[in-house]
């Protein structure tokens, strides 16, 4: 089945993403996932019965679980995960003020050195 990413978040708390996708037939999941790379907005997906491809490539993720695509379940997610990444895509480095699951950003952002 084809898929396409119409958003990602990433979950600094938990090291983990949220990604909405929607098939040709206009239905739409939220995939809850955790992996090295991040998948982004306009990439395409393929399922098939025991693989995952990005792009046409082999990805490999871990699946923790398929939601509801609708609209107030994307936006409560969205609102409750506070990384900068998700929201500011302008600056080189990480405005988060708390430490972060993510041992390399996703989005490619400085990550900060926390004083404990």
């Amino acid at each position: 089945m084809k898929w396409t990413v119409t958003d990602t978040v990433a979950c600094p708390s938990t090291g983990t993403f949220f990604s909405r996708i929607v098939s040709e037939r206009k239905l739409y999941l939220i995939l809850w996932y955790s992996s090295e790379y991040i998948i982004e907005k306009d990439n395409v997906i393929t399922t098939g019965v025991r693989h995952v491809n990005k792009n046409g490539k082999p990805f490999e993720l871990d699946l923790l679980k398929i939601l509801p695509g609708n609209d107030q379940m994307w936006h409560l997610l969205k609102r409750n995960n506070d990384c900068p990444g998700n929201t500011d895509f302008i600056s080189e480095k990480c405005s988060r003020m708390t430490s972060c699951a993510f041992n390399v950003c996703p989005w490619g952002k400085e990550q900060r050195m926390l004083v404990r």
